[in-house]
């Protein structure tokens, strides 16, 4: 059940990964539960993916995750830099803790807007292009441009 529903969502998102997994394992309980048979599982995967719509929940492309990711690791690494901890900066920028956390996670499938990164980036004083650029390990006396 687990696969069909996992196609489905393959195939209607264009192998886009979802914003959390979750989602996917609720959507197979209550298949299985309902005991869905296979051709109405396309339905109710269409059902949720409207759902996750109208609730602007993302689903990522898996061609970027590397760029989130890596944007996220250095996120972590100027506000540690910075002596901030994740709840200071999160309550700087007015975002959740959580949120911050997710963004900064390796494994993180996140996605965040550009106005978050520019919140972050005024937080922690320094230009949004370093998020974009090789960290500089030279440069230890915080003066980051």
């Amino acid at each position: 059940m687990l696969q069909h529903v996992s196609n489905c969502f393959n195939r209607f998102t264009e192998g886009k990964l979802l914003r959390s997994t979750t989602l996917l394992q609720i959507i197979t309980l209550l298949a299985y539960k309902l005991q869905v048979k296979s051709s109405y599982t396309e339905v109710l995967v269409r059902l949720f993916l409207s759902i996750m719509k109208v609730m602007e929940v993302e689903l990522l492309s898996s061609k970027y995750l590397p760029e989130f990711r890596e944007i996220g690791r250095k996120i972590a690494y100027y506000r540690t830099l910075r002596g901030l901890s994740q709840e200071a900066l999160a309550d700087e920028i007015n975002i959740s803790t959580s949120y911050l956390s997710k963004i900064e996670a390796p494994n993180s499938a996140m996605t965040f807007s550009l106005e978050v990164l520019f919140q972050i980036a005024e937080a922690l004083n320094i230009n949004i292009g370093v998020f974009f650029r090789p960290i500089d390990l030279q440069n230890t006396d915080n003066k980051i441009e």
